[in-house]
């Protein structure tokens, strides 16, 4: 926020030396209304999030994925906090479409040496994403692709 208003107080002092007889006030009040709208759209936001825990269901399978060296694990590299995070991710997929939720849901890594490389990532990380309708990505732009593509025509 401060640089913003640095920003905006820079700009009003070089408007008021090129021209003068605009009589170009210092914009301040741009900065409060600024960072009031900031604020609100951080406040829906909490007000709109759920915490979601997972099971210690998460944690069994998890393990299990690590010792079979399922990916994001493999024979050679253990990864059992990747595969914690895999898991607690399609537990969160299944209990939100369970609640009929029919929007995409995205997978989204850039580690592409435990998930694999894009568009689909390992095999068997690609098939448990299908499982559960969900869909992989290997950046927040390639998900938000994702999304926009799969939204109902009209709509941005």
């Amino acid at each position: 926020m401060s640089n913003v208003s640095q920003s905006i107080a820079r700009l009003s002092r070089v408007a008021r030396i090129v021209v003068p007889e605009k009589r170009i006030a210092e914009l301040e009040w741009l900065d409060a209304i600024f960072e009031e709208r900031v604020l609100g759209v951080m406040d829906r936001l909490v007000r709109s999030l759920s915490v979601f825990r997972g099971t210690p269901e998460c944690v069994t399978r998890a393990r299990d994925r690590l010792w079979a060296g399922l990916p994001p694990a493999s024979k050679a590299k253990q990864e059992f906090k990747d595969c914690e995070i895999f898991e607690e991710f399609l537990e969160l997929a299944g209990a939100l479409r369970k609640q009929s939720f029919d929007q995409p849901i995205v997978f989204v890594t850039s580690n592409t040496s435990d998930y694999g490389p894009p568009p689909q990532g390992h095999e068997q990380v690609a098939s448990d994403l299908t499982a559960a309708s969900c869909s992989f990505a290997g950046n927040l732009a390639w998900a938000r692709a994702v999304l926009l593509r799969r939204l109902p025509d009209g709509c941005s």
